[in-house]
């Protein structure tokens, strides 16, 4: 897989390309704004213009396309935030959303407590999702952990 924070030049060099490697988009809200205060590249790589470039990919090489989102505490985890997922990743039957639950980093974000919530909504709207497992937590070395302790 290539994964990105959603680069939309790279996504439309990498549809001409016609691989059969999958391609993993850094989502974490489906909020311009809220998008990019957790990821500023997001500021150059608009929410309409990366949906419209990761359209054109999973329509050309007909292959799924994986979105990845962070569930974190008072940040993406509302019911608006939830309904804008939903309403994103149904938007083409080869999207599919992995849901992350946040790895605790001390004094960072917080870990959302609503996962339940989303796997439930996301079940009954029928969108395809897994909810990716941690490891590392205990050593500090987990997905989004990747911290010195001072």
């Amino acid at each position: 897989s290539i994964s990105t924070a959603g680069i939309i030049e790279g996504i439309n060099k990498f549809t001409k390309l016609n691989t059969e490697i999958n391609l993993a988009i850094s989502l974490h809200s489906a909020d311009q704004p809220t998008r990019e205060s957790i990821m500023p590249i997001a500021k150059t790589n608009p929410l309409p213009e990366l949906k419209e470039a990761v359209l054109n990919y999973a329509n050309t090489t007909r292959r799924q396309v994986f979105f990845e989102y962070a569930l974190i505490k008072n940040i993406n985890d509302s019911p608006k935030a939830l309904n804008q997922l939903i309403s994103f990743i149904k938007s083409s039957r080869l999207f599919y959303l992995n849901l992350i639950p946040l790895n605790p980093i001390n004094g960072g974000l917080i870990p959302s407590d609503k996962l339940n919530l989303f796997q439930t909504a996301l079940d009954k709207e029928g969108v395809s999702y897994s909810v990716r497992r941690t490891f590392g937590v205990d050593i500090d070395s987990a997905c989004g952990q990747l911290i010195v302790n001072q």
